[in-house]
């Protein structure tokens, strides 16, 4: 029973951890055009119509990261432009969004990307391509930029994704930080080594010389107990003598 017990409370230590851990949620283009058109139907707005076609995601093209908010008029905006531009654009790109306004864990995820590429994220959209951020969107600023930024990624045959840079960013650091304490931790274990044997080695010096010192005195105690025994003896030799003169 006790066993249960223990198992069971383990279990409850580990679930926020589990918890926390679970990744952020994110949609692809088609998941965020029917996602955006119900938003919109609730509210009465104006639906995206889909020109996906045969549109399909893999891990060949790049991955375009966005952060957005449901229902964001610039964000739809993006929206549409890589919709009515799939079938140029569509052979290049994944979409990864992270819908923002309302998941509290994928905006804390965009202030996390922001702080690592060194672009605040101001506002929505927040959209990543290869090393490039485009804070805000309109097809007419943007759009020409955007598709060249896209385009030239593509075609890098060492291509940069934030996430995994960020990533091994974490990882190093962790590294890092675990060489820093390994070395603090060999340091300590010398230090703490060299300690022991210089106790040790004092201890064994102060030990013989206490031995030698009780030695002493004991040599000391036997030759004054040698001393005082054999002392009487020789008086008596002497008045057994001076007797034997008198007769």
């Amino acid at each position: 029973m006790k066993k249960v017990v223990r198992l069971l409370c383990a279990l409850l230590v580990l679930l926020p951890v589990v918890t926390f851990a679970a990744e952020n949620k994110s949609l692809n283009l088609k998941e965020v055009i029917e996602e955006e058109n119900v938003a919109a139907e609730t509210k009465g707005g104006e639906k995206i119509e889909s020109k996906l076609g045969s549109y399909t995601e893999s891990e060949d093209k790049v991955n375009v990261y966005l952060f957005r908010g449901l229902g964001c008029g610039f964000c739809r905006g993006f929206i549409n432009y890589l919709n009515d531009n799939v079938d140029e654009l569509g052979k290049y790109f994944n979409l990864v969004s992270y819908e923002v306004w309302y998941d509290q864990d994928n905006n804390d995820l965009m202030q996390k990307v922001a702080n690592f590429t060194g672009v605040a994220a101001q506002g929505v959209p927040y959209i990543i391509v290869g090393e490039k951020v485009f804070d805000g969107f309109t097809a007419e600023d943007y759009g020409e930029d955007f598709k060249n930024t896209l385009i030239a990624e593509y075609n890098n045959s060492n291509r940069y994704d934030v996430f995994e840079a960020m990533e091994k960013s974490e990882k190093n650091a962790k590294n890092a930080e675990d060489a820093k304490l390994n070395k603090v931790i060999v340091w300590n274990a010398v230090f703490t080594a060299v300690t022991i044997c210089a106790v040790g080695v004092m201890i064994y010096i102060s030990n013989k010389k206490m031995a030698e010192l009780i030695d002493s005195k004991i040599k000391v105690k036997n030759y004054m107990q040698q001393a005082q025994s054999e002392a009487p003896k020789k008086v008596e030799v002497k008045k057994t003598v001076k007797k034997a003169k008198k007769k």
